[in-house]
């Protein structure tokens, strides 16, 4: 009998002390980004693309072949286009191993999707013209289709279409930012939203929602919509609440010091979208 007892206090205490620990912790972006007026004047779609090595998609072998090929097959020039060092590449790399069929771009304009598609290394006029107008805070994808250079698939036999995808999200010079940062976020998310519904079922379901709002030129939360439910009404109306009613954030400036509107996408369960 005390051997149960002594069991059951143990399982109530590992789970307190589980529940204690479950906590939203939001870091900031997951995706790559690009300041926007980094964006003016670009030429090149490798200048759109910081870390390309490292974060673009691809089935497996395309993704392991291009990793492979751009260690090995590095510019001797020094030139250093990305941001940072362990995956800076030049241009003359890309170029010396693929050759582009097509280049699209996928940028959020006014609230809606737009592209823009060419050819080649460098970006076109109607490309450039659509990254201007980039909402900020939105991802962009950058979608390419390629052949590998000819010494390449002939050594392999390879010489069909690959394709890729690369995704960077936009953003102001400066961001907005609630007072006290991501620390302080975090916090409010948890007592207004984790305390209210407590048991690892309901964190759960409050991990897997994500929620997207703008911070509007006053440093007013607007437009705050779910783009993934937590399968529970109440929670999803509780999200929707918390995020609503914050405080007013730091707002987001351009490079003139000027405010912007800055979109945001969390998912609760860490991280940015």
């Amino acid at each position: 009998m005390k051997n149960v007892l002594l069991i059951i206090l143990f399982v109530y205490s590992l789970s307190s002390l589980i529940a204690q620990n479950q906590k939203l912790n939001y870091t900031g972006r997951y995706t790559p980004v690009m300041k926007y007026d980094k964006i003016v004047g670009l030429s090149f779609v490798c200048e759109l693309m910081p870390d390309f090595e490292r974060n673009f998609r691809a089935e497996s072998k395309t993704y392991t072949k291009i990793n492979d090929l751009l260690q090995i097959n590095r510019a001797k020039e020094n030139i250093t286009l990305f941001a940072q060092d362990n995956y800076v590449h030049a241009r003359a790399d890309y170029e010396n191993l693929i050759d582009y069929v097509s280049i699209e771009l996928v940028v959020k304009c006014d609230g809606q999707y737009q592209n823009a598609i060419g050819t080649g290394h460098a970006l076109n006029k109607q490309q450039k013209e659509l990254l201007l107008k980039a909402d900020l805070g939105t991802d962009m994808i950058v979608k390419l289709k390629f052949k590998y250079k000819e010494w390449i698939s002939n050594a392999d036999k390879d010489n069909g279409i690959k394709e890729a995808e690369y995704t960077l999200t936009v953003i102001p010079n400066e961001e907005a930012m609630m007072p006290g940062g991501y620390t302080q976020f975090s916090d409010y998310l948890n007592e207004h939203l984790v305390k209210p519904f407590p048991g690892k079922n309901n964190f759960d379901k409050i991990a897997q929602a994500a929620v997207r709002f703008s911070v509007n030129t006053k440093g007013e939360i607007i437009m705050a919509k779910l783009t993934r439910s937590s399968s529970d009404k109440k929670i999803d109306e509780a999200i929707l609440r918390v995020i609503s009613t914050m405080q007013p954030w730091k707002m987001a400036k351009n490079a003139q010091g000027v405010p912007v509107q800055e979109e945001f996408s969390i998912s609760l369960g860490g991280g940015g979208c």
